[in-house]
This record gives C-alpha cells, sequence and structure tokens, in this order.
C-alpha cells in the first residue's frame, strides 16, 4: 500500500489527543499532525488518574509502562474514615478504589507528550483553538481563533468533556441531553505533606454529601494531593451558590467551599488552609458524556470529548486513540477518510459499551445526604473490608478486550 500524505489536526493536548498522534505518527503514511491546546502551556493541575486493562497494553506497545511506574504516585490503598478521625475500611491496590497504576494526571500527560517529540510531524500549538470549521467532502477548512486558516484531512476533537470542538461537526440532535452533570461538584489542589501522612487514599465523608480526601503524590514529593467533594441529592441537581461561584472564578470557588466544609471535621483546617495556599487549585463539574455517534465525514470525537465516563475515562482515551489512528492507518486515498473514522466507531463502540454505565448509585449512594445512609454505606463498607469479598470482584466493570492488531512503524 502506497503512503498518503495526510493532514491532521488534533483539538487537546491532554491524554487523548497526544495519544493519538503518538500512533498516527506510528502509520506508514505521511502524516502531518497537529494538536492545537487552547491552554497556554502543558496543564500541571489535575488528580490522581488510574490506567487499567487494555488501556496497560497500549502503553506496553508504546514502550511506556516503566515510563508509567516510575510516576506511580505511590498510593497502596484506601482507608476509609469516620467522624472520630479512625479508619474503619481498608482496601489494598489493584482491586477496588486504587489501581495498580495510579498517577497524577499533569506526570501522565507528561509522559504521552515526550513519546511524541521524537517525530518531527507531530506539532504542537498552545494558546489557541479551533474557531470554527468547515467540513467538506475533499477537506475541512478551519479557522483559529488568532484568526489563521488552514485545511486539514481529518479533524479530531480531544479537548474533553465539555468539549467545543465536538460541537462544531455534530448536529444538535445528537447534542442532545449528551453532557450529564451527575450532581457533584469538586475541587483539586496540592498542601504540604506531612512525615506521618500514610500512603493510602485517605477518604473521609460527612453528610450532607461532603467529603475530604487526601491522596500521595509520588516519592520524593513534599505534597499531598487534596480532594474536596459536594454532592447534590440527584443527577442534574446543581446549588445555584456553586454555580455561581464556578463562574466567578477561583477565589469566589475557594469561598464556597469554606461554606461548605468549614466545620467538617477531621483534617477541615488543615486541608481549607492549604487551599488557600495552592497555586493549583482546580474546580470542576463531575459530568457523564453519552453520545449516540461519535464521527461525522471527516471529523471525530475520542475520549472525554466522546464518552467522558467515571472511573475508566483514561483508559478509554488512552485506547481510542490506538483503534482511531489504526484504522486510518489502513486507507488507500483520502476518499477513504470518512469510512476509516466510521470503522473507528464500529470498533470501539462494543469497548466502550462494557464500560459506559456508572456504578450503581454513583455518586449519591457513595456520598449520602443523610445520617442514617452514610450509616448503611459505612456498615457496608466495613463488611466488604472485613470479610475482603471485595477482591473476588476486582475493581470497575467491563471485560476489556484484547487490542486488534495494526500495521505499525516501529521506533
Amino acid at each position: 500500500m502506497s503512503a498518503l500524505n495526510l493532514k491532521v489536526l488534533i483539538s487537546g493536548a491532554g491524554i487523548a489527543g497526544p495519544c493519538l498522534a503518538y500512533w498516527l505518527a506510528r502509520t506508514r503514511h505521511a502524516m502531518s499532525i497537529t494538536v492545537v491546546e487552547r491552554s497556554p502551556s502543558p496543564r500541571v493541575t489535575g488528580q490522581s488518574i488510574d490506567v487499567r486493562g487494555s488501556a496497560i497494553e497500549v502503553v506496553r506497545r508504546m514502550k511506556l509502562e516503566q515510563a508509567l511506574r516510575d510516576m506511580n504516585t505511590t498510593e497502596i490503598g484506601t482507608s476509609m474514615i469516620n467522624a472520630k478521625g479512625n479508619i474503619f475500611a481498608q482496601f489494598v491496590a489493584g482491586v477496588t478504589f486504587t489501581a495498580e497504576h495510579e498517577v497524577l494526571r499533569a506526570d501522565l500527560c507528561e509522559i504521552f507528550l515526550k513519546a511524541t517529540e521524537s517525530f518531527d510531524n507531530v506539532k504542537y500549538i498552545y494558546g489557541d483553538s479551533i474557531a470554527s470549521l468547515e467540513d467538506t467532502e475533499k477537506n475541512v477548512n478551519v479557522t483559529f481563533t488568532n484568526g489563521s486558516k488552514e485545511t486539514y484531512d481529518v479533524i479530531v476533537a480531544a479537548d474533553g468533556s465539555t468539549s467545543r470542538t465536538r460541537a462544531m461537526f455534530l448536529d444538535p440532535q445528537t447534542l442532545k441531553d449528551s453532557y450529564n452533570f451527575i450532581g457533584q461538584y469538586i475541587a483539586y489542589f496540592s498542601i504540604p505533606s506531612r512525615p506521618e501522612d500514610p500512603k493510602t487514599w485517605q477518604w473521609y465523608t460527612r453528610t450532607p454529601g461532603l467529603s475530604i480526601m487526601l491522596r500521595p503524590h509520588r516519592h520524593p514529593s513534599k505534597t499531598l494531593g487534596a480532594y474536596l467533594v459536594i454532592t447534590t441529592p440527584a443527577h442534574g441537581h446543581r446549588f445555584p451558590d456553586i454555580e455561581e461561584a464556578i463562574n466567578a472564578g477561583p477565589e469566589a470557588q475557594k469561598r464556597i467551599f469554606h461554606k461548605y466544609l468549614d466545620d467538617a471535621g477531621w483534617q477541615a483546617k488543615r486541608v481549607l488552609d492549604g487551599m488557600d495556599q495552592a497555586d493549583d487549585f482546580y474546580m470542576s463539574r463531575a459530568a457523564q458524556v453519552k453520545l449516540p455517534r461519535w464521527t461525522s465525514g471527516r471529523c471525530a470525537a475520542i475520549g472525554d470529548a466522546a464518552y467522558a465516563t467515571f472511573g475508566v475515562g483514561t483508559s478509554l482515551a488512552i485506547q481510542s486513540g490506538y483503534f482511531l489512528a489504526g484504522e486510518l492507518s489502513k486507507v488507500r486515498s483520502k476518499e477513504e477518510v470518512p469510512r476509516a473514522l466510521e470503522r473507528y466507531e464500529e470498533m470501539f463502540r462494543p469497548v466502550y459499551k462494557e464500560m459506559e454505565e456508572l456504578p450503581l448509585g454513583y455518586p449519591q449512594m457513595f456520598w449520602p445526604q443523610t445520617g442514617w445512609a452514610l450509616w448503611l454505606r459505612d456498615s457496608f463498607l466495613w463488611v466488604v473490608s472485613a470479610t475482603q469479598v471485595y477482591r473476588l470482584f476486582g475493581g470497575r466493570p467491563g471485560s476489556f478486550p484484547a487490542l486488534p492488531e495494526y500495521d505499525w512503524k516501529e521506533v
């Protein structure tokens, strides 16, 4: 098969975007790959995330498994904390809450960015984004926010759950009700660590739907990951004061967490004081993205832009880049590009379907609104921990099927 000259534009330099860029660069086509990122520089914030199942095999084929292990947060398990500050349930890593491969989001992004540095056909542009696009039969005409214009053969939205790019090629009916707020607000930031801090995910919950969590950073880091959680009574339920704070910016967001958690108990004062001094504070809404279609013409969505999913979103993002690049590697002409994108969806949809549903009652069942419900949750966790029955089930559901084989260039 003769090599084609294909120009690909990827919107988003998080996890899915660089993974896709890597695999596109390893096809036997003469790819010209541009990754545009709205942020002015690579993001250095974000929570601890995990890599599971077939995504580990993708990382292994990228020859990055050791780099992933080197960036491990060193978290050895999860400890559930009660109102007295005592541990009442514990879970070991690799089975439930803590995965075998736990890494900070920024560190994982760095691993994938560095993996593409050796390819001279991969270019990153920061501080810019797609303003509009026109998908035609022969190509896609793109206008950037800086006013420049360019033409590409493929456009890929990899810009997260709140993607602006997907709305430029998917019709309103497809997008209707695709972004689903699941009733939880979360803040992430780093605070100074202490010698006595354990190497476990410490999870403290109090009513109504509030939580303070601490997670270790990799050795020899002098910081901990801090997480503040406010959970509403139901999916789609929003708190007007928090929504107002989100729109107002970081300082207003910090004030709102003080309002809800100042008297929360446990290590609230330490964590909130640390939040006030943190330079990596970030707040987000927890949401699930479910789309009936991911592709249109020469455009496609991958990662959270297509299927933000609790617990396995990172793994899906890593796998999706492999699948999409693999299907594009098989085209024989530029006219076959739309069909290749359709094949990516046909191939990857069953993988996603195995893992698309949230755990029953999540997140409200895990962050209850009433004292009675919290007692029931804690009692259940105590029994599961004490009997270690959780070891029989493993982590997040999903079969993680074997990866398809594609013709890649060796690196």
